[in-house]
């Protein structure tokens, strides 16, 4: 199993799901202070029709970038996510970045790279979207950096509270082995094989390549 084979793709579909669940469960804490202000200026009932007229369409205007990019539609589908980017609310803004950011790791990931560094330094979303823009940092750049850069990029997300510990611990081993430090490597991976909250299918290949240097 070659190292394109074990790190492939990092679930994109569970990432968006988790990113509009985050959003749909707070974007009522994002917008309280706008919700005050309107309040005391008499303009509540004004607000919530906007407001509710515009989660609508910036959520139907995501579904239909999504849909672009489904059908290989990629210049639409950034047009779309561009505007949405431009002219959506806060949550769906996010998102659109991020979706860009996955399309374009497709077709120009120079591109791509510099979208997720934009996304891992910005101070004013949540760190569970900035973890994971710097995880597919590391992913993006793993053929062409030092297993030394890679593995000092993927370190701050290697702790147990960390969203998205265990493709970073796979990601770290690999960095390792690139490093010529097998026995690090083995580390990383025998974390993820010791660790029962492990996804199955990242427990199955850190096992399998374990196997393999034991051989």
């Amino acid at each position: 199993m070659s190292d394109n084979d074990i790190f492939r793709e990092i679930d994109q579909d569970v990432a968006q799901d988790k990113m509009v669940q985050f959003w749909k469960k707070n974007q009522k804490i994002i917008l309280n202070s706008i919700i005050a202000i309107l309040i005391l200026a008499g303009g509540y009932g004004a607000w919530v029709t906007w407001n509710q007229h515009q989660q609508e369409k910036d959520g139907l205007d995501f579904a239909h970038a999504l849909d672009l990019a489904k059908d290989g539609k990629s210049l639409e589908a950034e047009a779309a996510l561009t505007a949405l980017k431009q002219k959506g609310s806060e949550g769906y803004a996010l998102l659109a970045r991020l979706k860009e950011a996955s399309i374009k790791a497709n077709s120009d990931k120079l591109k791509a790279i510099e979208l997720y560094d934009s996304l891992s330094k910005d101070a004013k979303i949540d760190p569970l979207f900035k973890d994971y823009a710097q995880l597919m940092l590391v992913y993006l750049q793993i053929d062409t950096l030092d297993g030394a850069s890679l593995e000092k990029m993927i370190e701050p997300l290697l702790h147990e509270k960390s969203s998205w510990r265990f493709s970073a611990l796979e990601l770290a081993a690999l960095a390792a082995q690139k490093a010529n430090n097998l026995e690090k490597a083995k580390t990383y991976l025998t974390a993820i094989v010791e660790d029962a909250q492990a996804p199955h299918a990242i427990r199955a290949r850190a096992g399998e390549i374990l196997t393999q240097f034991d051989k």
